[in-house]
């Protein structure tokens, strides 16, 4: 089976994602028969392109960190001018959604997220605001296309929170969810126990790629809120959202 893939959103993860794919190419069509061609990225920074006989990945990659345009690499048959552009043109059959996180609306991922279901694909993201801000709509559409609305990574990306409560624990009923949400904060707070200033510990976070270049999501405790909106909404079977939770209660800007 032969999957195209299009990439919305092209930066730390999407990019480290690719690579695995690569790493992975031998193992997926040996033990899976599955092979895959990217025929659609789009960034924020980088442009834009679509190619449906497959882009070059290698090439793409290499592009993005040397912080040059993509634009080169598409198909000048499908000038592309946008993200939705791209899943349009695309022809994929799997979409990875990884633009930057809209705590307030979920935007533009959910229109993201809404084309590429529309088009019969599969949507997966790493972004969690069109799961607290779209998670019943969107479930209801990739479910009415016999597709998925992928969203595992979006909370405790290391561990399949969602997947094994509601697979392993059907009938379970959730009655309240504890634990660390931001992992930039527990590190800024841990270290400045240890003696370090707030700038010092911060600037670690960012060096050891935990906290982006704008950390504000994250020491603000809008990240932190709308984590716990994703596990309420999804594993409480309850619509919340970001802005029903106290960000400040996560917050570590009051540190400075």
């Amino acid at each position: 089976m032969h999957y195209k893939l299009a990439f919305i959103g092209f930066g730390n993860v999407a990019c480290a994602l690719a690579r695995l794919l690569m790493r992975k190419t031998a193992a997926l069509e040996s033990k899976h028969g599955i092979t895959f061609s990217v025929t659609g990225i789009a960034t924020g920074s980088h442009g834009f392109a679509v190619d449906p006989n497959g882009l070059d990945i290698q090439g793409a990659l290499a592009l993005v960190e040397s912080g040059k345009s993509i634009n080169p690499l598409s198909d000048s048959r499908f000038p592309v001018t946008d993200s939705l552009a791209v899943i349009r043109h695309s022809g994929a059959d799997v979409m990875f959604e990884n633009s930057p996180v809209n705590t307030q609306t979920g935007q533009p991922a959910l229109d993201h997220i809404r084309a590429a279901l529309e088009l019969n694909m599969h949507a997966i993201t790493a972004n969690k605001g069109p799961v607290v801000h779209g998670y019943r709509e969107l479930t209801a559409l990739a479910k009415s296309k016999g597709r998925r609305f992928g969203f595992e990574s979006t909370v405790l990306g290391g561990a399949p929170i969602f997947s094994v409560f509601r697979e392993a624990f059907p009938l379970a009923e959730l009655s309240s969810i504890k634990g660390i949400f931001n992992a930039t904060t527990n590190i800024i707070l841990s270290r400045m126990e240890r003696g370090e200033s707030y700038a010092q510990a911060l600037k670690y976070c960012q060096s050891i790629g935990v906290a982006e270049t704008d950390p504000t999501n994250d020491v603000d405790g809008w990240d932190a809120a709308i984590k716990v909106a994703a596990l309420v909404t999804v594993l409480m079977d309850t619509p919340f959202t970001p802005q029903q939770v106290n960000p400040q209660a996560f917050a570590v800007l009051h540190l400075k």
